[in-house]
């Protein structure tokens, strides 16, 4: 997992490179009110956490509504995807529970692969005139919206992680309990609270 992360850092660097040229596209973007800020980022950062939860509820829901002729069927159709992801030992599983480990794994992914991607464009767009250049453009917003954005990564990882356990038992019917059990938990809510507020004192520093 770690050498996948690191991986990941890599090539988000490498693709804000690509994209440093295109940074005036963001700089376009008409940003007048801190709540459309906001509701903004909120969004992204209770999609970062939630999608693979609902996604894999989803998943769930087919399973048990298709026949198994059905789901084998649209199973196969994904075989080459878990061809590639069979080299790590999270998705040497049956299905449903592979297709929500995936799920639950590759939408913080991808919101990290986003985010960095941003930050490393505005790196290279900005290293002609410096590092002090880039960082004073970030603040003060930054410091509050990045840390929120890589704490929603974070739990979005660590539900991911606990469920991982449940997964491998091969257990349908108690990853379903435990999926259901694990959103309600006052830790996860009470961290979820916590990044919607840095994420609005942020947008009220980047509205001001």
């Amino acid at each position: 997992m770690r050498k996948s992360i690191a991986a990941l850092v890599v090539i988000a660097v490498l693709a804000g490179y690509l994209l440093k040229s295109y940074t005036y596209v963001l700089f376009a973007i008409p940003v007048t009110l801190a709540g459309s800020i906001f509701f903004k980022n909120a969004l992204a950062a209770i999609v970062t956490v939630y999608l693979g939860t609902f996604l894999s509820y989803l998943e769930l829901l087919i399973y048990r509504r298709t026949s198994e002729k059905t789901y084998s069927m649209l199973d196969r159709l994904t075989e080459p995807l878990y061809a590639v992801l069979s080299r790590f030992a999270t998705f040497r599983i049956a299905s449903p529970l592979r297709a929500c480990l995936f799920y639950l794994y590759f939408v913080p992914s991808l919101s990290l692969f986003a985010n960095l991607t941003a930050i490393s464009a505005f790196f290279w767009s900005f290293a002609p005139e410096g590092v002090s250049e880039f960082i004073s453009y970030l603040m003060p917003h930054a410091l509050l919206e990045i840390p929120a954005m890589l704490g929603s990564i974070a739990l979005g990882l660590a539900i991911a992680n606990k469920l991982r356990g449940v997964a491998m038992r091969g257990d349908v019917e108690t990853f379903e309990k435990e999926i259901r059990a694990l959103v309600r938990k006052p830790g996860y809510a009470l961290g979820m609270l916590l990044i919607l507020v840095l994420l609005y004192f942020a947008a009220l520093l980047e509205s001001g």
